[in-house]
């Protein structure tokens, strides 16, 4: 099986991978497997002889492997932990082949137990979203030109989440830290308070890579983190806001209860309940009553 996956990566001339017998031998060991057109990177396993991919000491070969693989997307397993799955993401996105997260299934999703309802919803906030870009662009750019004057800096920044089937995207998020000093700066403070640093996300709205209203959306250190039976949960569509009010929203760092929570959201899932938390974060955002 591994040999299968080498020749599928493999441009020529390229710098022999090393095989090693043990797990212990090397930080970059990792399992290939070639299934469906598709390259799973999974953890060491006892079973089979490693490999040892030269990647993160050559990463020019190994863009260039991606770039000529015949792979037509790449799944990663969680467990290899938030570095590799990093590394992975960026060398990608510059292969611009898909990432996905190994993820157990998860049959109560909204798109799959309520079709015609998600497939509306989704429909309808694309639809809003574009809208919304369209009558914000002006103040989005003003906000960017705003920020780079600060500094002379750029003006967002991006993040890897986690999206739908456990696709891993990029996410853009307006600036709030001065690039000289790393404190938030006065006009940081003010879109932080008022959520207009999340602005861009209407680009990732437009594109399908987000939803209006849904799950919290995952940053892959987080992601990692998420206990095993609550994983499944990564599939779901993320969303701009959360099902609940903006000024309701948990304040807690636990991952186990969040999670729990974001389960019992897509198990109890309705067109109703969206509607009625987006038009209340609306009024909130427009209206600046927003608790949080």
């Amino acid at each position: 099986m591994v040999n299968s996956t080498i020749h599928a990566l493999t441009p020529s001339p390229m710098p022999c991978p090393r095989e090693l017998a043990s797990p212990d031998d090397d930080q970059s060991l990792c399992c290939l497997l070639w299934r469906q057109k598709q390259l799973w990177v999974l953890p060491p396993s006892s079973s089979i002889r490693q490999m040892a991919l030269p990647a993160l000491a050559q990463p020019e070969w190994f863009q260039s492997c991606l770039d000529r693989s015949k792979a037509k997307a790449v799944v990663i397993d969680p467990k290899l932990g938030s570095e590799a799955i990093n590394f992975w993401a960026q060398a990608c996105e510059e292969a611009r082949k898909p990432l996905y997260l190994r993820l157990p299934t998860m049959r109560s999703l909204p798109s799959k137990q309520k079709t015609w309802a998600w497939r509306i919803k989704c429909t309808l906030e694309r639809l809003i979203g574009l809208v919304l870009l369209m009558l914000l662009s002006p103040l989005m750019v003003l906000i960017a030109i705003l920020i780079n004057l600060q500094d002379n800096g750029p003006a967002c920044r991006h993040y890897w989440f986690i999206g739908q089937r456990g696709r891993i995207f990029r996410m853009a998020q307006y600036r709030r830290e001065s690039i000289i000093t790393g404190q938030k700066t006065r006009l940081g403070q003010a879109l932080e308070l008022s959520r207009l640093d999340r602005l861009p996300r209407l680009i990732n709205l437009v594109r399908g890579e987000m939803t209006l209203v849904g799950t919290k959306p995952w940053t892959i250190d987080e992601a990692v983190k998420v206990p095993a039976e609550f994983k499944s949960c990564l599939k779901a569509l993320p969303g701009i806001i959360g099902p609940r009010p903006l000024g309701s929203n948990m304040l807690t760092v636990d991952v186990r209860a969040i999670s729990q929570r974001e389960l019992a959201y897509l198990k109890n899932w309705t067109l109703w309940r969206d509607g009625q938390a987006g038009l209340s974060a609306l009024v909130q955002v427009f209206t600046g009553s927003s608790a949080n």
